[in-house]
Parts: C-alpha cells; sequence; structure tokens
C-alpha cells in the first residue's frame, strides 16, 4: 500500500479578478492582488520589496503582477479602485475612481501610449500570470506614464508614487535583463527631489525615507557629495526633533532613528559591491 505524502500542497497567494477599462470599457481585464498576510517580504537597498518563502504560500513575486493593464487601450493602474468592477458580495458595480481628466487624456493620445511600448504591445493572454518579462517590464513602463499624466494634472504625491515605480522598474529590469541601468535610478531622483522640495508626499515619515532614497541612489551611482548632503539633512532633522521631544511627549523619534541609522549603516558599507544588487534584501 503506498504511503500518503505528509506534505501539504501550497496555497496561491493571488487573488485572480477581472475588471473593466474604464476609457474604452474592455471588461476582460486581468487583475492580481495578495491574499492578506500570504507572503512576507524584505526591502531591498531602494526599499523595494523582495517576497520571500513562507510555510503555507507559493513564492510569487508579486512586483511583477502590480500593474493591470488592458489589452486593448492599455489603460494601466495598480489598484483595483482604477478600474471598474462588480462587487463579489453586493453585486453592485463600482466606477474606477480616476480623474476624467486623466482617462480623457489617456483616450486622445494613443500615440504617447504606444511611444511607451515601442512597438512591442502585450496581448491579453500575456498580461495573465506568469507574465514574459518584456510584458513585465513594459505594464511598468505604463505605470511609470500613468503618474507622469497625473502630474500634469497635480495628482497629489505623483512624484513620489512615480519614483517608487522608477525603483520598481530599477528591479524588474534587472531581473529579466541581469543588468542594472542606472539612468533609472536617475529618473527616481529627480522624483524624489520634486517631492521633497514641494513636502508632497502621503505621511510625515515620508520626507526621511526620501531623504535615504536620495543618498542611497547618490551612494550607488558615485555621486557621494550629494549623498552625504541628504545625510546632513537628515541628522539636522533628528536633532530639531530631539529637541522637540524634550518639551512635547507627542513627537515620536522612532522614525527619523530608524531612517539614520539606516543611512549611516550604508554609508559604511556602500564599497560593497553586492549591497547594490536589487535582487537582494538590505541589510540582510
Amino acid at each position: 500500500m503506498e504511503k500518503k505524502s505528509q506534505s501539504k500542497e501550497l496555497a496561491n497567494p493571488i487573488i485572480h479578478s477581472t475588471v473593466s477599462c474604464p476609457i474604452c470599457k474592455w471588461d476582460q481585464i486581468h487583475h492580481y492582488s495578495l491574499k492578506a498576510k500570504s507572503l512576507s517580504f524584505k526591502s531591498n537597498v531602494f526599499n523595494v520589496p523582495i517576497f520571500v518563502e513562507t510555510p503555507k504560500y507559493q513564492l510569487v513575486d508579486y512586483n511583477e503582477l502590480i500593474f493591470s493593464v488592458c489589452p486593448k487601450c492599455f489603460f494601466t493602474g495598480a489598484k483595483k479602485q482604477d478600474f471598474s468592477y462588480t462587487e463579489g458580495f453586493s453585486g453592485k458595480f463600482i466606477k474606477s475612481t480616476v480623474s476624467p481628466n486623466i482617462l480623457h487624456y489617456w483616450g486622445e493620445k494613443k500615440s504617447e501610449v504606444l511611444d511607451v511600448l515601442f512597438g512591442k504591445m502585450p496581448n491579453e493572454k500575456e498580461l495573465t500570470h506568469p507574465r514574459p518579462g518584456e510584458t513585465i517590464i513594459a505594464s511598468c513602463k505604463l505605470g511609470i506614464y500613468r503618474t507622469g499624466i497625473e502630474i500634469q494634472f497635480k495628482v497629489p504625491y505623483a512624484n513620489y508614487r512615480r519614483a517608487k515605480f522608477h525603483l520598481l522598474h530599477h528591479y524588474l529590469y534587472r531581473k529579466v535583463n541581469r543588468e542594472d541601468k542606472n539612468d533609472i535610478l536617475k529618473e527616481a531622483i529627480k522624483d524624489l527631489e520634486l517631492a521633497f522640495s514641494s513636502s508632497d508626499f502621503p505621511e510625515p515619515h515620508n520626507e526621511y525615507e526620501i531623504c535615504y532614497l536620495v543618498a542611497a541612489i547618490n551612494m550607488c551611482i558615485g555621486e557621494e557629495n550629494k549623498a552625504q548632503g541628504y545625510m546632513k539633512v537628515l541628522d539636522e532633522t533628528k536633532i530639531k526633533l530631539t529637541q522637540k521631544a524634550k518639551t512635547d511627549p507627542k513627537i515620536q523619534l522612532g522614525e527619523i532613528e530608524k531612517w539614520v541609522n539606516k543611512v549611516k549603516e550604508l554609508w559604511q558599507d556602500r564599497k560593497e559591491t553586492s549591497i547594490w544588487n536589487p535582487m537582494q534584501p538590505w541589510p540582510k
């Protein structure tokens, strides 16, 4: 008699649903989300999540699936709310929350969208899971293009979001092409500096993250003087907050201390080439 296997099949952490395009109304767009508390991750040196194995779930790199893309007009979104869809429980139809201005712009600027794709237009099959490497990169570029439109229409935090998408693009480019592309990092710096100078970021602690990221990227590309400038900003901010905390118990120093310590540790390790590999968590 054959013994039963003691091991259980790992569960799929991905939830698949179909959503509708708010521009061309195509209603078979593949959207993927992660089940709550399914996958764990560690961040790389540029704060991009690196998903790691867990005992119960299959290992999936959700970075490859963040952007849902319409295969007809290539409208792209990183959230389900960017699209229209029917709720599973109530059956209620939910309309896209994207600004009509952005939807109109996308629909009118088809040539710009095609320029982003450089003639490589992913079809519906390629936008399922798993995706070909070219499609993974194309979907990320479309996400970056989308945030560029948001910047034109002054959507809050758009430069911050686009910077994060540039850093994701850098990670995915390395994964697909097995080489780094520092030009992508330089684009991230531009957006991070704009977000910093205009204080346009979601939460106050994002200011510390931005300083860390600009310092980290400058270290990576050999601009150490610029990196030290942002390290100094973090140090000065910590000093000011520490002084205020003496008379204001509501001020918490945990976040600023975290980013100051992280950037100082990175400065000490900056000559170790392995830490700049975006495929690896840091610190390990």
